[in-house]
């Protein structure tokens, strides 16, 4: 079995309301989400102790095997008073539905990799 810094991953760059969030997702060697890791926000800022906690949270899901479609459904539609337009061109009105779009950025990513031939 490979080492956890050899698996895959893809980090996903999304401008929310609060804050620019990177979003890792490492993949097994199965290709399935196996762990999350956010940067949002200053270390120790009250923005990255929350996305630490919900991380912590998601993570306990992947390892549940949750699909990543339940944590999409569970986690839309949590907004602020604000809401902009990401970077890939959707409105988001909160941290939380940042996460939102990076899964749904990974899962597009991941279905155009798979219809190339190579």
């Amino acid at each position: 079995m490979k080492n956890r810094e050899e698996l895959p991953s893809m980090t996903i760059e999304v401008n929310t309301p609060d804050g620019v969030l990177y979003y890792t997702i490492c993949e097994s060697e199965e290709n399935i989400p196996i762990k999350v890791i956010s940067t949002f926000g200053k270390a120790g800022s009250a923005l990255a102790a929350w996305a630490q906690a919900v991380d912590i949270l998601v993570n306990m899901l992947l390892e549940k095997k949750t699909p990543i479609s339940e944590i999409i459904d569970n986690l839309s539609n949590i907004t602020n008073s604000r809401t902009i337009k990401t970077n890939v061109g959707v409105r988001v009105g909160s941290g939380p539905e940042g996460i939102v779009i990076a899964f749904l950025e990974y899962k597009r990513q991941k279905h155009k990799r798979n219809q190339v031939a190579i």
